[in-house]
Formats: C-alpha cells, structure tokens, sequence
C-alpha cells in the first residue's frame, strides 16, 4: 500500500451529502462509509479497500473513487439505485482522482499508463467507448475541476522548478463535455 500523505478523503454533493474517510490518514484497507444527515455512519461499500478520492456525479446519483486492488489503481463507480461498485478503468497501471464532467456524462483521470508519467485521460461513465488522452507531458499531471460550462478542466501539473502549477485545458470539439 502507499504510504497515506495526510489528505483529507471527502466529497460533499451539491445537496449536502458528505462522503468521507473517518480517522487518520492511514495505508490500511477501510470500507468506503456513508454518513446519514443525523451523524450516523454505515458502511457503502462493506469490502474493506484501499480507496481514495471520492467524487459525487452532478447529479448526486453516482460516486467516483479509486481503488488500489493488487498492484493498480482503477476508477470505481457506486450506484445508489442499483448498489453495485463497477469497475470503468482496466489498464494494468494506476488510474486516479476522478472527476466528473459537469454533464455526468464522463469522468477524467490521471493515468501513467503512457511511460509512467500521470497525464490526463477521459472516458465515458457508463464504460462505453475507448479512454481518450485529453494532454501529454512529461511530468505528471492531476485533474481538479471543470468550469460549469463543461468547456474548461483545471488541472495541476508537477513542475520542477515551482513544485505545482495549475493549469487549464480547453475542451472543444464533438468529444467536448458540456
């Protein structure tokens, strides 16, 4: 496991719904727990994992993470309405921090399925159609969120003389989101 660097691991919905992690920061397998407007908790997920970075979808229906199982990382999804985890990235390499596109339509990770570098890649929530890079670097980089408008995704980019920059990327076209 990787050693935990003391992130907070939360997601709020637009509603108000919090997601989270309770305890410290720790590399040790947890279930994913669910926290009722009251303050009590159950678990979600009852499968102890590894996970981090949970994402609630826009329209508060869906939760992204992403598990460590093995020696990978993979992007997960959570339905409420069907109760099931579904696995939407199979890359024998780490994919990572989800974030959904403000129609809920697709999800954008990091990826070091490309020379190990992490750079950003997307695919369609429901699993249809290939990944598709959406930047390339030689340093890593890490999706943090879109404008509303779907055209826009802000990301951080490693960078060696200023440690982070955030950067945007501009999404255009018929694969645009939004």
């Amino acid at each position: 496991a990787i050693p935990a660097n003391g992130a907070a691991q939360f997601a709020v919905s637009n509603a108000g719904t919090l997601a989270y992690l309770p305890g410290a920061a720790s590399a040790t397998d947890v279930p994913v727990q669910w926290m009722t407007h009251d303050g009590k908790t159950m678990p979600l997920r009852a499968t102890l994992s590894d996970w981090r970075d949970p994402r609630f979808s826009p329209d508060g229906r869906r939760l992204a993470l992403d598990i460590l199982k093995g020696s990978y990382t993979d992007v997960w999804i959570y339905e409420w309405a069907r109760d099931t985890f579904t696995r939407l990235t199979f890359d024998p390499a780490d994919d990572e921090k989800p974030v959904w596109t403000p129609d809920g339509q697709r999800i954008v990770f990091a990826s070091n399925r490309d020379k190990g570098v992490y750079n950003l890649y997307w695919q369609h929530a429901d699993g249809t159609g290939e990944v598709q890079r959406l930047a390339e670097s030689p340093t890593n980089q890490h999706p943090s969120s879109f404008h509303p408008n779907g055209k826009v995704l802000a990301f951080h980019e490693s960078n060696p003389k200023t440690a982070q920059d955030i950067m945007i990327l501009p999404l255009e076209g018929d694969e645009a989101a939004g």
